[in-house]
């Protein structure tokens, strides 16, 4: 988003917040915060909305979209759309039933649904989009979605159909190629893009949604690093973010009647008549007015509304605008993006777990916002940065996908869709039951994938994803200055599969016993744990066999262990979901006993240090 970014971002200190109430842009007056948490402000806010009666604010650098009924309420009042899964995403987009978003420093694109009682519930999730998704369009006269990729030059298309949100196709535009391109804009039945290697494109659409290039208009060398271009009245204004050199000192508003007169730079800045000191980013339109939002990274951010007539800008006020981002803000930007182990005094002891098994062990119908934080606790992301430890969130490994390996993504729709399974689990509150029991941080490690038996985790793919996983993640342990490995261990939670299948109690416990053998017999791990499988609301008894199997197992073996059989007891406790799947509360209290069980296991039977 910056030229400067995070590094620059690490270097501040701790500033003093200012919020400046509803005033006119020429003479507004400001006031001081005495709240302290960065739930009150705005970092880098960079899309006002409006949809049928709510309004949106998609604050970026605190990772959330927050809602509310009027734009006079004070942030902390706006309640939070997202979970802890959202990183960096920009813009939300609505047919008024689903409303999307990109995820953009998840590579994903979201979409929620409002339930009976008006609250948000989070629908499909859609990864492997490519170059950081940045901006969502929806198309009202052809009923589609369009993500564009900022570094990717393609552009996603997604419709609505019976069970929520599909992906279409993508369709490469090369033009866009070795630019950042920060938005596309519906203007008069054509698309365009902005900040795509200095030029502005402009785009037809077919019936079915594929885009034609049409034309494009060079730019001056000071508008490369455009925000987004739009039309009111008789002018287009682009917003303009850096210039060719990354330099946001020449951040502006520009108003231009023809976007030919763009190269020879014959345009009219509006920057000062809007009262914007800082970057101006994405302007939208409703309740008769138009609104922009502005960002920095060490400056003002906020919102201002303004109104044109006779092609004139006026009545331009303030809304939540914020001075320099405090300390909190600062570490709230920081926490989704890898964990920090320079500086780093002595060694940290931890635990390695890596969490398999179906998709009870995925978080399949989970609800992430209702999970616990975890303070204390690392994941380490084998498939997409085995370079790194993240903070553990849910959906826990949600990204974590390996084809024809471990692939927790939808079967029903095309591959290409990367429609994804996991919503929210245990291993939050697994993380910080174990942390609370053994005074040692988890390094979790996500191999998991839904509707999966027995048998396919003993052989081939999954099982060489699975041994690859757990090796990547101890040579990063092993090789890192900043920590000790202590413990290795596997944490199993699977068999519903096998319960429908018919497997008997016997091959099931040989899988087990055949999973043992590769796995801690051979020394990739220490310890097997498992977590007993639960029951089926629809067929009494059908786990049965797959139950006493997983006992008989623990039983046999000193270095196997169950660390909960609460599962058993959920359909009883109405902590189901559906059939098979257990909701957030189950997970939560599933994952806490697991966690005080394990921690106690590992204290009589582990090691307390790694020689």
């Amino acid at each position: 988003m910056f030229s400067n970014g995070l590094k620059k971002i690490r270097n501040i200190g701790t500033f003093i917040l200012i919020i400046v109430s509803l005033a006119a842009c020429s003479d507004g007056t400001t006031e001081k915060n005495d709240l302290v948490s960065w739930q009150d402000f705005l970092y880098v806010p960079t899309m006002v909305q409006k949809i049928d009666d709510t309004y949106f604010i998609v604050d970026c650098w605190h990772h959330r979209v927050i809602y509310n009924d009027n734009l006079t309420d004070p942030v902390r009042e706006w309640k939070t759309m997202t979970d802890e899964s959202y990183i960096g995403g920009h813009t939300i987009a609505s047919d008024g039933e689903i409303f999307v978003m990109d995820n953009t420093d998840n590579s994903q694109v979201v979409c929620y649904t409002k339930n009976e009682q008006g609250d948000f519930v989070k629908g499909e999730t859609f990864g492997g989009i490519e170059g950081r998704p940045h901006y969502t369009l929806y198309d009202e006269e052809k009923k589609l979605f369009y993500v564009i990729s900022s570094t990717g030059a393609r552009i996603y298309v997604f419709d609505k159909y019976e069970k929520g949100l599909r992906l279409l196709f993508s369709q490469e535009l090369k033009e866009l190629e070795g630019g950042y391109c920060r938005s596309v804009s519906l203007i008069d039945g054509k698309l365009y893009t902005s900040a795509a290697s200095g030029r502005i494109y402009e785009y037809s659409t077919n019936n079915d949604g594929k885009f034609t290039l049409e034309a494009g208009y060079d730019v001056a060398d000071r508008y490369t690093g455009m925000n987004q271009i739009t039309k009111i009245q008789d002018y287009y204004y682009i917003t303009v973010n850096t210039d060719s050199t990354g330099n946001v000192d020449s951040a502006d508003i520009l108003r231009v009647k023809d976007l030919s007169e763009l190269a020879q730079d014959h345009c009219m800045s509006v920057k000062k008549a809007l009262g914007i000191s800082s970057q101006p980013y994405f302007i939208s339109s409703f309740d008769g007015h138009y609104y922009i939002t502005y960002i920095s990274a060490e400056s003002a951010n906020g919102i201002k509304r303004f109104d044109v007539s006779d092609n004139e800008i006026h009545q331009c006020e303030g809304f939540y605008d914020m001075d320099k981002p405090d300390q909190e803000s600062l570490a709230r930007y920081q926490t989704k993006y890898p964990v920090s182990v320079t500086g780093k005094e002595k060694s940290e002891v931890v635990d390695l777990v890596i969490f398999a098994g179906q998709s009870n062990m995925s978080g399949k119908s989970g609800q992430p916002q209702m999970a616990p934080g975890v303070s204390h606790g690392y994941e380490f992301r084998a498939v997409t940065d085995p370079e790194n430890l993240y903070h553990i969130y849910e959906p826990f490994g949600i990204n974590e996908n390996v084809e024809n390996g471990i692939d927790d993504t939808w079967t029903e729709l095309q591959r290409e869709s990367m429609r994804l399974r996991k919503c929210g689990g245990m291993v939050s509150a697994f993380a910080n039951a174990y942390y609370d029991a053994s005074g040692v941080p988890v390094v979790a490690v996500s191999a998991s994938e839904g509707a999966t038996k027995i048998s396919e985790w003993t052989a081939g793919g999954r099982l060489n994803d699975l041994l690859q996983r757990i090796a990547s993640a101890k040579t990063y342990l092993q090789k890192s200055q900043h920590f000790d490995m202590r413990n290795v261990f596997l944490v199993w939670c699977q068999g519903e599969s096998d319960g429908d299948a018919g497997t008997t109690q016997d091959d099931y416990l040989a899988s087990l016993n055949d999973l043992r053998e590769k796995l801690v017999v051979s020394g990739v791990v220490d310890f097997m744990l498992v977590i007993q499988t639960g029951e089926n609301t629809e067929k009494e008894g059908a786990y049965d066999g797959i139950q006493q199997a997983q006992k008989l197992f623990c039983d046999q073996h000193t270095d196997c262990e169950m660390i909960s059989e609460l599962a058993k007891t959920f359909l009883k406790e109405e902590k189901m979901r559906d059939s098979y799947h257990y909701t957030q509360n189950g997970y939560n209290i599933l994952g806490k006993d697991a966690g005080v069980n394990a921690a106690s296991y590992i204290r009589t039977h582990g090691v307390s240090e790694r020689k």
